[in-house]
Formats: C-alpha cells, sequence, structure tokens
C-alpha cells in the first residue's frame, strides 16, 4: 500500500509542477505578445503594461531557475518506476496469498522490492528537492483509498 500511496503522491507532485510550469509559460507567451499592443492601444493604463513587461522579463529571467519543469520531468520517471513497482509487488502478493511462495522466497522478493524502491528514491532525491506538501499528502491519501476501494473492495 505504501508504493501506492507514493506513486500516487509523486504522480500529483508532477501535475502541480507541470500545472504551474504551464501558467507561467502562459504569462509569459500572452505578456510578451500582448503587454506591446496593449500599452499602445491603453495609454490610460500605461502604468500596468510596463509593470506586467517588467514582471514577464524578471520571470523571463528566472525560469531556467525555477524547479518547476525539471521537477516534472524527474517525478514522470520516478512516477512510473514506482507504478511499476506496485504492479510487481501486487501481483506476487496474490502469488503470497496462495502460498505459492516459501517464506525463504518471501523475504527474497521484499529484499529485491526494498533495494527498487531505494534505487528510485535514491536516482529521484539526486536530481531534485521535493518539499513537503500537505495539500498532495492528502489528495494522495484519498487517492489511494479510491484504488483499493475500487480494485479490492475495501479501505487499507
Amino acid at each position: 500500500m505504501q508504493i501506492v500511496g507514493q506513486s500516487h503522491y509523486l504522480h500529483i507532485y508532477r501535475e502541480k509542477s507541470e500545472e504551474t510550469e504551464r501558467i507561467i509559460a502562459t504569462f509569459l507567451a500572452v505578456s510578451s505578445s500582448a503587454s506591446i499592443a496593449g500599452w499602445a492601444v491603453w495609454h490610460s493604463l500605461s502604468w500596468l503594461w510596463g509593470t506586467v513587461i517588467a514582471a514577464s522579463q524578471v520571470l523571463s529571467a528566472c525560469r531556467s531557475h525555477l524547479p518547476y519543469a525539471r521537477r516534472a520531468e524527474v517525478l514522470r520517471e520516478a512516477t512510473s518506476g514506482f507504478k511499476l513497482l506496485a504492479m510487481r509487488i501486487e501481483c506476487n502478493w496474490f502469488r503470497i496469498a496462495e502460498g505459492e511462495l516459501s517464506e525463504e522466497n518471501i523475504n527474497d522478493l521484499i529484499t529485491a522490492f526494498l533495494k527498487e524502491q531505494f534505487d528510485i528514491e535514491d536516482k529521484l532525491f539526486s536530481k531534485i528537492t521535493l518539499a513537503h506538501r500537505s495539500d498532495i499528502v492528502l489528495s494522495a491519501e484519498q487517492s489511494t483509498s479510491q484504488y483499493f476501494t475500487t480494485f479490492y473492495g475495501q479501505q487499507f
């Protein structure tokens, strides 16, 4: 369940990062093309258009240092890794529940899954830092709960 929850958390975090990057890109695109025209049309609000142009120039200069695009790229890869890991764990959980695996096989699987989880996290956090987001934790918990209710008929 923890891996499914982490997968949902990273997926939601990625979506929020992509949304922020999209907002920045849209603001820069609109402000760069509309600001000059707006300034020419509305002389009475020239201070507003000057502010928009200045803000867009500052944002454009800082954009490469903002984490959103890079974070979304790394989270896309990490989310995929966690989803695949969760699927493998689930498949083996069914084998365990059916009694197909020995205790030694189960321990070997747990060790392999923990190593894979560590590798994904190590790769992820060597490239970016994620601030804890309570809103995303709550959304991920709800999404995880919905997942288990849908596929297993119960919440965990």
